[in-house]
Formats: C-alpha cells, structure tokens, sequence
C-alpha cells in the first residue's frame, strides 16, 4: 500500500477483519472474501501532533464463490393503503432461499417471510437478499437487489349507513337527548368502512354544541353540522358533508 504524511513520518495499518485482509507493514494478504475497512494512522511525535486517520474499504472477491444474480421482474406499482398482503417474488440464480428487508415499516413491512404488508403510505425500498454459502454443493458469493416503489394513499368518503352519500337533515326539540349522526367513514375501493372517526362542528353554538361527539340541542332555530375525517398516513382527508338541524 501507499500513503504518506505531511510530517514525512511513517505510517501504520491496520484491517477491520482479519479473516479478510491481514496487513504486514503495508503489505496486505487476502484471506478471504468479503468487505473489510484498511485504516491509515499517524501518532505523531514530540513535533508533530497525531494525523487523523484515514480508512478506504477493501472489497476482495472470493474466487471459490461463484456468482449468482437475482431476478425480479415483479411489479410492485400502482399499491395503495388498504391492499392485501403482496408476496413476493424474486428467484435467485442459486436456487437459494431470498430474504426481504423493508427500508420503511411505517410505509410496509416483511411478514410471513415473503409478503409484503402495507402499513401506510410513501415512499419504500424493499430489498431481495441471497445470503450465499453452500447450495446444492456449490459455494455461492452473497447478493442484494433493491426495488423502490410509492404506496399512494387510499380514498374515503364519508357516508351515513340508512341514506348513503346524503346525510340526512333532521328535525329535533329542545330537551332532546344527545344524539349521534351516525356519519362513517368509508373506502369506495375496497367497499368497507375504515374505521376511522368522524368529527362533528356546529355553525352556531346557541343552537346545537357538539359534545363527546354527539349533538347537543341548546335551543330553538337552524343550524348546520359539518362531518369530516381529517386523513391519516394512510387515508386521504375525506371531502366534508353537512346536514341540517332544526329545533
């Protein structure tokens, strides 16, 4: 190896793995295959102050190891939160077992070993591995393939389960109890209630307040409720509906 110091002070070397790459003075012998960092010092003396180090990854092949490749031609576009658990598919050359590592499990995450689970949505990288070795008694090198992809948020709508999209405007008096809407939040492309919880806002306070999330009669008159579903990592914001209540 060659490096030198300003100070014209020698150097010394040393390696991360030893199984890899052995350093004598600053020759290096390769052991094995595999990643290994070679790291350069210089201590200084009683006029020099010490050098930072410098290290430089050594990668070294191991040519008992033959190498393979994995394909993956599966498409992983157009996902949506609210889709079903994607398996996985991605043969490699080998016939070796792959693994599947999620960069985001906010967005998805590996479960059953080969499936994908949605968790959200966003931006994800999912990467193939095939840990190497001994397969079917040949010695094989290790591989990755990465596949980025975008899971887009799902739709929701609100609706009320008697009159659908249409929320139902009502007539009530004052001493009524409190009651609730029964607005629901609902995903038209799975054809399922999500779930989530709806909030109610009143237009005018000194007719019906909106209380535990339930409607709350004050006195007589009009007053107009707004339903909404504010979104989540995994929903789109639902557009509001409204209703009227009269007293």
């Amino acid at each position: 190896m060659e490096a030198n110091a300003t100070s014209g002070l020698g150097l010394t070397f040393t390696s991360s793995d030893s199984g890899i790459a052995t350093i004598s003075g600053n020759v290096v012998t390769l052991l094995g295959g595999g990643t290994a960092q070679i790291t350069a010092k210089q201590q200084g003396n009683a006029i020099y102050a010490g050098a930072a180090d410098v290290t430089q990854t050594l990668t070294v092949q191991d040519d008992t190891q033959q190498a393979q490749t994995i394909t993956w031609t599966q498409s992983l576009s157009g996902k949506r939160f609210g889709d079903a658990d994607v398996t996985l598919t991605a043969p490699a050359s080998s016939t070796g077992a792959i693994t599947y590592a999620s960069s985001d499990t906010a967005v998805g995450t590996i479960v059953s070993g080969n499936k994908l689970k949605i968790t959200g949505s966003g931006a994800i990288t999912v990467t193939a591995t095939q840990a190497g070795g001994s397969i079917n008694s040949q010695e094989w090198q290790a591989v990755s393939l990465p596949k980025s992809f975008t899971i887009a948020k799902s739709t929701q709508i609100i609706v009320h389960p008697s009159t659908g999209v249409v929320l139902p405007n009502l007539s009530k008096s004052v001493g009524d109890f409190d009651f609730d809407p029964y607005a629901m939040s609902f995903d038209p492309v799975s054809n399922a209630p999500t779930g989530l919880a709806i909030t109610y806002s009143s237009s005018n306070a000194n007719v019906a307040t909106i209380v535990s999330g339930k409607v709350h009669i004050v006195a007589v008159g009009t007053v107009t409720i707004t339903a909404s579903q504010a979104g989540t990592s995994g929903y789109d914001a639902a557009t509001n509906k409204t209703f009227t209540v009269t007293v």
